[in-house]
């Protein structure tokens, strides 16, 4: 099965994908989390927000071509933009998407946890 998560930030996409990955047996894979740590490890790159939307894409894509199983995956955090969803679509089309609502009060409050608990600036 292929699965995509969808939602806000600190909506529970991961969360719910560990919890899926756990029950289920298929490879949870976050995206958000290969680009923290190519953030940590790239301090030095200065980039436009033009130039950074393009760069994300390509990081995104790139990791994803060299960990996707083909067959059964859990993404979360990607797509994000129309750049990686065409190509999602065409490299390993999802099964279902999940969309994960939450009210935007509670969003912030949790954003607003995890500015205090990590020390997110």
């Amino acid at each position: 099965m292929k699965v995509v998560l969808l939602g806000g930030p600190s909506s529970g996409k991961r969360t719910q994908a560990k919890i899926l990955e756990r029950e289920f047996g298929i490879l949870h894979i976050s995206i958000d989390e290969h680009l923290e740590r190519m953030k940590t490890e790239r301090r030095d790159v200065r980039l436009s927000e033009a130039e950074r939307e393009l760069y994300l894409d390509k990081e995104a894509i790139n990791y994803l071509q060299q960990v996707l199983p083909k067959p059964n995956y859990i993404l979360d955090g990607f797509p994000k933009t129309l750049v990686q969803a065409e190509f999602l679509d065409a490299y390993a089309a999802p099964d279902i998407a999940l969309s994960l609502k939450v009210d935007t009060d509670s969003l912030i409050k949790r954003l607003k946890g995890k500015v205090e608990v990590e020390g997110i600036p």
